[in-house]
């Protein structure tokens, strides 16, 4: 992949950053870094009732915020050692009496505030089965001591247990286990482990720490990373919480590297809700080519009550944010979420509803979220609102989001419904407003019920949504400048022939498909108000439009050559005597089997009005040929006696998208001069901002995770 300029495309803000502070408990070992705690707000214990000035109902989810215990030794407790070297037959009450196994630790048991300390350095080919619980105030301490790395061991299993707090060690998973397994617990504390997944593939096992049937649950400044899927399958995973998890923190983690989900939430094979969670302050992503398919955060299949908040998310091919099936009454909020590879899909906030469970999907609240498509190739929406199967999908609202992208094929709103036994499925409801969209390439569509609408005017009416939204650079540093005329710049030959009709309609022909009942006309035209560019242009004349869309079809009858994985833009002015939305333009081979050519596609269904405009599509290509063809498909849209005027087509290299270094966003903090400012709605359960200030600074809400310095 080529190189890029963008500093968080360097390895996603510098590889993560991730040079963060490490946790050093009772010991000082090193271990893997994990992301800083963000300042925010501490989450009140007592249920939200929400309001926004819109008037429209607001989530009333609990937010539990689930307190680490202290521990604090009795007068009896102790504290064992366990090393490399040491002995079975010892105390284990110093470093040196200590004792050499974890199966010693598993034997044994353990009174409220006793510690297990393992060394830092040794490394234990063993799993470890946690033999008992503390108390409230006492938690029984699994930990390290000494200095160097992480103590290693194979998994770490603890069932039926209470106050237990884990920290400070390396645990690995195989084929067969996860690196940790905690089920049917409550009131454990997971503090600056590892869970390892050593990138071993096709495993037995589908999660690297797995938390089942458990409750009052922390897990903080921990690294997850490096699962694999499940062996057949593409089910795979890092940090998950199913069958009825309910009052966890999930706070300030590193998870990276993981087959279909890195964190989620949701039972998907019962009946046992996942509900009170808050999912606060993490970085997930994966490497590039990693794996295909994976979710950031999903919050899926019977869960409620969730906070997603103060995330960032980058590069999880496939969702970065997901709202999976049944869930209902979630928050989004205030979360940073990248895309900058070459490959795959990216929905960045993906509702999904469908048949799977009750098909009930009501309630996800998305909230000031800043979302960055920065990849010239890949494809995916930031809203992707899927219904299937005719589930019922309500009461959403996405408001105060920033939505940037440099690459035309990105929708902005993917509004979408299918059922295989129902032609005219139940659309999802959702409201949308107070957000800022912005695309580098102009520009990215807006799907509404599977139609395209090219800007966002007709986005807005057809659907009725962001009414109070805006269409504007951002100005965020770095791209404060931008000009994104410079992306249309192309460079060689024209490689469409008789472009401007000079030479009457030789190299142009119009099908009229009979056998679908269209019939009509085409010729070249030098009437006045005919053409846009004198002498002439090219006039289709619909008698009767026929029944499907490819019943009329204008196009060029000179093959074009093409290269291979490029953009192409098609450029033309256009008008009608009648307005019509064109259902497709399409990039194919000549003649049979009219093999498509492009991968991509934007803006191949514009909307021609009265007047002469300029209309762009841009292509990108699935591989070389010398015989391309653009066909603009009139059929069942041109209306009867209706006809449609084109001239000034050019069909070149769009140089400025193949060529142009990606833009350098050098800060995506909100400057006081960005149209975001103010621009927002209030919202009573967004109380602050990605770094912890309150909200509002100034007259309103910026749009965005950022208010303004």
């Amino acid at each position: 992949m080529e190189t890029r300029t963008i500093k968080m495309k360097r390895g996603v803000l510098a590889a993560h950053i991730f040079i963060l502070l490490s946790v050093l408990l009772f010991s000082g070992c090193q271990k893997q870094a994990t992301t800083p705690p963000i300042e925010t707000t501490p989450v009140s214990t007592t249920t939200v009732a929400p309001e926004i000035t819109t008037s429209v109902p607001s989530p009333t989810p609990t937010q539990v915020t689930v307190p680490p215990p202290t521990p604090s030794p009795t007068p009896t407790s102790k504290t064992y050692y366990v090393k490399n070297g040491g002995s079975d037959t010892a105390s284990g009450l110093s470093d040196a009496d200590a004792w050499a196994t974890l199966s010693k630790i598993q034997a044994m048991r353990y009174n409220p505030g006793d510690k297990i300390m393992l060394k830092c350095g040794s490394t234990w080919n063993e799993r470890l089965g946690f033999p008992s619980s503390g108390s409230a105030g006492n938690d029984i301490v699994l930990s390290s001591y000494g200095s160097g790395v992480q103590p290693k061991i194979m998994r770490l299993y603890i069932s039926g247990k209470s106050y237990i707090t884990v920290s400070n060690i390396h645990m690995l998973a195989d084929r067969d286990y996860e690196a940790l397994n905690v089920n049917n617990c409550n009131n454990i504390t997971i503090d600056g482990i590892t869970a390892d997944g050593q990138k071993i593939m096709d495993r037995t096992r589908n999660r690297i720490a797995a938390f089942t049937f458990s409750y009052n649950i922390t897990i903080r400044n921990s690294t997850v990373k490096d699962g694999g899927n499940q062996v057949g399958t593409v089910w795979g995973g890092g940090l998950t919480m199913d069958d009825g998890c309910h009052d966890f923190l999930v706070e300030n983690n590193l998870v990276y590297n993981h087959a279909e989900v890195a964190i989620q939430t949701g039972p998907p094979t019962t009946n046992n809700p996942d509900y009170n969670i808050i999912i606060r302050g993490n970085t997930v992503y994966n490497e590039e080519g990693y794996y295909d398919d994976c979710r950031g955060i999903n919050v899926g299949w019977k869960s409620y009550n969730i906070v997603v908040e103060n995330n960032k998310v980058s590069n999880t091919s496939t969702m970065l944010i997901g709202a999976d099936t049944d869930e209902h009454d979630v928050i989004i909020r205030n979360n940073l979420l990248f895309y900058t590879i070459d490959r795959g899909y990216a929905s960045f906030i993906d509702i999904l509803s469908t048949s799977h469970g009750d098909a009930k999907h009501y309630n996800t609240y998305v909230y000031n979220n800043s979302m960055f498509h920065l990849s010239r190739v890949a494809g995916g929406s930031f809203f992707l609102i899927r219904t299937l199967d005719g589930s019922k999908s309500t009461g959403h609202k996405l408001f105060n989001n920033l939505c940037v992208s440099y690459n035309p094929n990105v929708a902005f709103i993917n509004d979408t419904r299918w059922d295989a036994d129902d032609p005219n499925p139940p659309p999802a409801e959702f409201t949308s407003d107070y957000n800022l969209f912005y695309s580098m390439i102009p520009s990215g569509p807006f799907i509404y019920r599977g139609v395209k609408y090219d800007n966002i005017d007709d986005w807005r009416t057809a659907s009725g949504q962001d009414m109070h939204s805006i269409y504007a650079n951002p100005l965020l540093k770095g791209i404060e400048n931008f000009n994104d005329s410079v992306e249309f710049t192309t460079s060689g030959n024209e490689l469409m022939s008789n472009s401007s009709f000079n030479n009457n309609a030789a190299g142009w022909d119009c099908y009229f498909d009979s056998a679908t009942g269209a019939m009509g006309s085409f010729g070249r035209t030098t009437s006045a108000g005919e053409y846009a560019t004198a002498p002439a242009g090219l006039k289709v004349i619909s008698n009767t439009g026929g029944s499907v869309f490819s019943s009329i079809q204008l196009h060029n009858t000179a093959g074009m050559p093409i290269e291979s994985n490029k953009w192409y833009v098609l450029s033309f002015k256009a008008k009608a005597s009648r307005p019509f939305r064109m259902q497709d333009i399409g990039f194919t081979q000549m003649g049979p089997p009219f093999t498509a050519y492009d991968s991509r596609q934007v803006g191949g269904s514009p909307v021609i009005t009265t007047d002469w405009q300029t209309y762009h599509v841009f292509f990108y290509t699935s591989q070389a040929a010398s015989d391309a063809r653009i066909t603009w498909y009139l059929g069942n849209s041109l209306p009867a006696g209706g006809t449609f005027y084109i001239d000034d087509i050019s069909f070149k290299l769009a140089d400025g998208l193949n060529n142009s270094v990606l833009p350098d966003i050098e800060d995506f903090v909100t400057p006081i001069n960005s149209p975001c400012v103010n621009a927002g709605v209030a919202i009573s359960e967004v109380k602050d901002d990605y770094l912890g200030r309150s909200r509002p600074r100034g007259a309103g809400y910026d749009i965005g995770a950022y208010e303004c310095q």
